[in-house]
């Protein structure tokens, strides 16, 4: 009876599990995916954890032991990512077929900067993705309450805050709304229950931030990601103005979130007959779109005035995007202003600290996904016709980015495979210049063209006697032939 009631949203989450696995088994890697100083080893992985500088020791462990690890680090991979549009689903509104369509539709392909530092490099994936399923997770077992959740949510509490920095602590902050919110209410779980997970995520977000330098593992190594809390207020400023910038351009990236809650916008100023919010919100994002393709890189980089102008103008059509949704949801206004709230924090921590990239705006991808999901469920309530039709919508989104996305991964792995073996040929004649086929560098993949890693994983011994040359693959194919 179970299979018959939910068979469509059952074939729905085969299909899509199917897809990512097709999808994720492409991968290559990419950067430090070679950096294996200590071996594959558990016992190497736990030395790289521990030595490497920082508190990720979870993550650390993880990229180091599975990443040359292939199909199993493929399947492990996958299978979080499949259970990450899951869960979010389940956070959302409830698993149910609409949800789960919409969700799988905004994370197959954020953005594609994102698409290559979040899902395709493994070092980054347990960096940033991990700790996402793990606090989905322990949200969807805190909903539940039950004796049986204990032990896995205690578990997920602190392992979540051992991945990244700044997730860790808009994980921690989303505890204690959690803890206070529920103390007086005990809507959620029990009060025990909640503390509890506030309490062990505070100390895993201790061991994140204090252990590194308690054991005095980082003297002599750079954390990789500095504060510039110390610097003075200038240097802080200056770095803020530039870091707002970067975090404009990266959420504009996205391509799918933000036209999809315009959409919504759209949908909803149809059906009630209101259009000043949709009409508010889209022509701050044309005046986004224009400033985005209307000048080129090299004036943001030369004209502070016009990068603070660009950020101010994204930031104002995300105000209002905010402003516009709350004002229309109607179902539970106070979590959705406390997950805009957590996604404009993980925006606002990324101002004093450097290096950023577009993977440290997966948390807020992530929120940002969640509440357009709850206002599109709102939305369908009692509405066959456009039930239908937005399942139709992000369904054809979906299957339109695995159809271009899984060929050219394909692509790109059947490529990364020859360079491989041609690398391996050349060493084992003894070559001491390689000549290497370069890979696509457009984005899809993070730095695929280095070979400072590559010492560990093709035991060369010093790096320095040995010399890289990138090819493109048809050059390549005339040097090898006039060799």
């Amino acid at each position: 009876m179970i299979i018959k009631r939910h068979k469509y949203l059952i074939l729905t989450m085969l299909v899509i599990s199917v897809s990512i696995g097709i999808l994720f088994s492409y991968f290559v890697n990419t950067h430090d995916d070679y950096y294996i100083p200590f071996g594959i080893s558990a016992e190497g992985s736990v030395q790289f954890a521990a030595d490497i500088g920082n508190g990720r020791y979870l993550s650390n462990f993880l990229g180091n032991f599975l990443s040359q690890r292939g199909l199993l680090n493929d399947f492990i991979k996958a299978a979080i990512f499949f259970f990450i549009i899951l869960l979010l689903a389940d956070n959302s509104v409830g698993l149910k077929l609409s949800s789960l369509i919409i969700a799988s539709a905004l994370l197959i392909y954020p953005s594609k900067g994102m698409f290559g530092s979040c899902y395709v490099w493994s070092h980054c994936y347990y960096n940033y993705v991990l700790p996402i399923f793990l606090w989905l997770a322990s949200l969807s077992m805190l909903k539940r309450d039950k004796k049986l959740f204990l032990v896995p949510l205690i578990t997920a509490a602190f392992l979540q805050m051992l991945c990244s920095e700044n997730t860790s602590i808009i994980i921690f902050l989303a505890a204690a709304v959690i803890a206070c919110f529920n103390y007086k209410s005990a809507e959620l779980c029990s009060r025990k229950t909640s503390l509890l997970y506030l309490a062990v995520s505070f100390i895993g977000l201790l061991i994140m931030f204090a252990l590194p330098k308690l054991m005095g593992v980082s003297e002599n190594v750079s954390f990789y990601r500095d504060s510039l809390l110390d610097n003075g207020i200038i240097a802080l400023i200056k770095n803020a103005e530039k870091n707002i910038f970067y975090i404009s351009c990266y959420l504009q990236e996205m391509c799918i979130l933000y036209p999809a809650f315009l959409a919504f916008l759209l949908a909803d100023a149809c059906i009630n007959k209101k259009y000043k919010y949709f009409i508010a919100c889209f022509a701050a994002y044309i005046a986004v779109l224009i400033l985005e393709y209307g000048l080129n890189m090299s004036v943001y980089e030369s004209r502070w005035y016009i990068r603070i102008l660009y950020s101010a103008v994204f930031m104002l059509f995300q105000l209002l995007l905010i402003i516009s949704t709350i004002k229309i949801y109607s179902r539970d206004k106070k979590r959705l202003l406390i997950i805009y709230i957590l996604a404009l924090l993980s925006q606002a921590e990324l101002l004093v600290v450097e290096p950023i990239g577009t993977r440290c705006l997966f948390i807020t991808y992530i929120l940002y996904s969640s509440a357009l999901i709850m206002l599109i469920d709102e939305l369908l309530e009692n509405n066959n016709f456009l039930y239908k039709y937005i399942c139709a919508l992000f369904s054809a989104v979906y299957v339109i980015c695995c159809a271009v996305m899984i060929p050219k991964m394909k692509s790109i792995y059947e490529l990364d495979k020859l360079r491989l073996d041609l690398i391996r040929a050349q060493l084992a004649e003894g070559h001491t210049t390689i000549n290497v086929i370069n890979l696509p560098d457009d984005g899809l993949l993070w730095i695929p063209n280095g070979s400072y890693a590559w010492s560990s994983t093709f035991n060369l011994g010093d790096p320095d006697e040995m010399t890289f040359n990138f090819y493109p693959p048809e050059i390549l194919d005339n040097i090898n032939n006039t060799d």
